[in-house]
């Protein structure tokens, strides 16, 4: 499945598994418990979306915006997210085990070096 918009949109549950969606536009969207294990999450737009629960394990978000979005209780790690911007973004619980966030905006708006 390739998705190049889904901005606003409901894919709680969704399996985004092993997909390419580099440059989807997933803003203000719900993707509550959604699975992006092992996807290409290349330039993606999450910005102010419920990324609640998520599964980001082993996926490569590099450049992504994660600005405002919510990622209690998400699973990124491993991950890889180098140059992502997290400015204000809720890791409340997230799992970040060996997550790669090289250069990334953190939430309190520091950069990772």
């Amino acid at each position: 499945m390739k998705i190049k918009t889904g901005q606003n949109q409901d894919f709680s549950g969704q399996d985004f598994s092993g997909q390419d969606l580099t440059d989807t536009n997933f803003s203000f969207s719900n993707l509550s418990n959604a699975n992006f294990e092992d996807a290409n999450l290349l330039r993606v737009n999450f910005l102010h979306s419920n990324l609640s629960g998520a599964n980001l394990s082993f996926a490569i978000a590099n450049y992504s915006d994660f600005s405002n979005a919510n990622l209690l209780e998400a699973d990124l790690s491993p991950f890889v997210a180098k140059n992502v911007i997290l400015a204000n973004a809720n890791l409340s619980n997230a799992e970040l085990i060996n997550a790669d966030l090289t250069g990334a905006t953190m939430p309190d708006g520091t950069t990772n070096r």
